[in-house]
């Protein structure tokens, strides 16, 4: 955090380390030494100079269409899985095992997954640690909102590019409804004229905070086998933000599913009817939104109001969705 490029940050850094220093002084003695911590961060300030150098001499490319891209896997993942699913259970070499493995029909490499697997009756009975030893990795475009999501899930690496409004933006369902897809671009083209404004006099990291959710982001996800269980099967529920069970997860399952049938055919796919509906933009929800840019000028002003199940209404500014409001209907850049 004292290597981050934002002011409030570092700033709170600051304060975290003065707390910390009341409860465990001897870990956080190091931390603002010149030659210890002083160095670490400046260690961490140069890469990221060094790397901003290196990416500006490669080509840009315009962002495209909502999309999940399964960039890498590994073919021999399934014997893998199987040879490290054995382990524990025998007494030989692994490189022995591998090749023991190697030299099975698929029919015995069947018979090996049903029996580790075993009879899955719902997603909380998780797969063992063999399937560690598969992965894929997925390239992800899609709004914040699915992305904030997906950031907070814990079992698997992520990472993302800078958010900005290059990459288009979404028009939730419940805007289409009501007619006012009009007062929605006209908004989100505001805000990305805002946008440019605070990068152009301070920096495209202070920017980002002009950015609402509705606009879409960049990033990569890795995981291997055994977390692709979880966060497929969790993720695929109704819940969290709207579109997020169709959009990434739902379209990340049968990627995986093409690459590792065996794997696939005891992954639980929840999606579809559910019992419970969440409180949505669906529901009852008023939303106001005011937008402005000292550059394009002018002031965009939107009401949108909805009358079912007789949730109690509540505002929020309307760029500024939270991921209970988000949408997965893809719109083309503005």
């Amino acid at each position: 955090m004292a290597a981050h490029p934002l002011e409030e940050v570092r700033r709170t850094a600051d304060l975290m380390l003065k707390e910390l220093r009341t409860v465990i002084p001897s870990f956080m003695k190091r931390v603002d030494v010149p030659d210890r911590g002083g160095l670490w961060t400046k260690h961490f300030e140069d890469i990221r100079t060094s790397m901003a150098t290196q990416a500006a001499l490669l080509p840009s490319k315009p962002g495209a269409p909502a999309t999940v891209d399964l960039v890498e896997w590994d073919p021999d993942g399934e014997r893998k899985v199987a040879a490290s699913a054995l382990y524990p259970y025998v007494n030989m070499p692994e490189r022995d095992l591998r090749a023991t493995v190697w030299a099975m029909s698929e029919s015995e490499i069947d018979d090996i997954f049903s029996a580790y697997v075993g009879t899955r009756t719902n997603r909380r009975h998780k797969p063992g640690r063999g399937m560690e030893q598969t992965y894929y990795r997925f390239d992800i475009l899609c709004d914040y909102g699915i992305f904030r999501d997906l950031q907070r899930h814990r079992m698997l690496t992520i990472d993302w590019q800078a958010l900005s409004p290059a990459n288009g933006f979404v028009i939730p369902d419940a805007v289409k409804d009501i007619g006012a897809e009009a007062q929605w671009r006209d908004a989100m083209e505001s805000m990305a004229g805002l946008h440019d404004d605070i990068a152009s006099e301070f920096s495209a990291v202070v920017a980002q905070y002009a950015v609402p959710f509705a606009y879409k982001i960049r990033f990569s996800m890795n995981l291997n086998a055994r977390e692709a269980f979880h966060m497929l099967e969790l993720r695929t529920q109704q819940g969290g933000a709207p579109g997020l069970p169709r959009r990434v997860p739902g379209d990340a399952h049968p990627d995986t599913r093409s690459r590792r049938p065996r794997k696939d055919r005891r992954c639980h796919d929840v999606r579809g009817p559910q019992r419970l509906r969440p409180c949505t933009s669906r529901n009852r929800t008023t939303c106001c939104c005011k937008a402005s840019s000292p550059r394009r000028g002018g002031t965009v002003s939107l009401t949108v109001t909805y009358a079912e199940r007789g949730c109690r209404p509540r505002q929020t500014r309307l760029p500024m969705l939270s991921a209970s409001n988000r949408s997965d209907r893809a719109q083309l850049p503005r």
